[in-house]
């Protein structure tokens, strides 16, 4: 049922466990495995009582003991989310996120893991394609949930179950007589995921039998296509010896592989690469020498054939 092919053969990693299903169902299943030395990390969010997700964290604990497993690390962590929300002028969400990711990020830098593992499944990449289609993304909103992605130096965010519904990860935990938490924000009508999980998708595949398998259809051919222009950019990719960006061989890309180069230069300039700035970084790249963009605390300028960056305040 895991997916291993982007996990490291023994040693450490670091796996988020919320008390649901999902997560307690993937710490059981890599404890079946018994290949890892395994730190689970959870989380108390300060949005609403969390006994009952830390006392099935625990109970886990305390049946792989009892079966004679190889025992885990537990690490639990405690933030005001709401107020860190309030704070940074952020949703709950996007805050809980953060703080989330932060938090494995720092135990797997202690505890050299070179990878973190959340239990994100089928159904969460289903609904999160649709939800990026619902709301005009692009190929990066298409691809949904990629399997893995670079957390921190070293450090890989896996997600290895990403071809398992989470029906079967229910199953599991019934066939295993694991008791799991129910996160009550599930069944919120307010929160959009709930409304395409509940409603949209069900009425779209009652429609359409089969129109999930589209959707992920859609989201690999997506990022198969990410991967091919990843690849064109990074033979075209050229830094002069002033450090600038030689333009030719980037230009002489196809436009949605150079949309490509301008996300990867907009990162290195730590702005946000949207499609307004994308667009603004093309139109000076293909623009006339002497050009100049402001952007962040950069100030670009096509430079005969490169692109030029100093900060603004030199």
């Amino acid at each position: 049922m895991i997916d291993a092919a982007h996990l490291p053969p023994a040693g450490s990693l670091v796996v988020a466990v919320s008390g649901g299903a999902d997560s307690l169902a993937l710490w059981d299943l890599l404890a079946d495995l018994d290949r890892w030395h395994l730190h689970i990390w959870h989380l108390d969010h300060g949005i609403r009582p969390a006994d009952a997700d830390l006392v099935c964290v625990h109970d886990l604990a305390e049946r792989h003991q009892r079966e004679g497993r190889r025992a885990a690390v537990l690490m639990v962590e405690r933030e005001d989310v709401p107020t860190r929300a309030r704070d940074w002028g952020i949703g709950l969400e996007e805050a809980g996120r953060r703080l989330r990711y932060a938090g494995l990020a720092r135990l797997a830098a202690q505890v050299a893991a070179p990878a973190v593992l959340t239990a994100h499944h089928r159904d969460d990449q289903v609904e999160t394609i649709l939800m990026n289609l619902l709301r005009g993304a692009a190929d990066t909103g298409v691809m949904g949930i990629r399997p893995w992605r670079d957390l921190a130096p070293g450090c890989r965010l896996v997600r290895p179950l990403l071809a398992v519904p989470r029906q079967e990860l229910r199953d599991h935990c019934q066939r295993r007589r694991i008791s799991w938490a129910e996160d009550p924000t599930n069944t919120d009508p307010r929160w959009r995921r709930n409304e395409i999980r509940r409603s949209i998708l069900p009425t779209f595949e009652s429609g359409a039998p089969g129109f999930s398998a589209v959707l992920l259809a859609r989201a690999a051919a997506a990022r198969e296509r990410w991967s091919l222009a990843e690849t064109a950019v990074d033979a075209a990719w050229t830094l002069n010896t002033q450090g600038e960006l030689v333009l030719a061989p980037l230009l002489a890309l196809e436009a949605s592989q150079r949309s490509h180069a301008w996300r990867r230069l907009l990162a290195l300039w730590e702005v946000h690469p949207d499609r307004g700035r994308i667009a603004a970084v093309e139109d000076l790249a293909q623009g006339r020498p002497g050009r100049r963009y402001r952007i962040g605390r950069w100030l670009a300028r096509r430079r005969g054939r490169t692109l030029a960056w100093t900060p603004v305040n030199q």
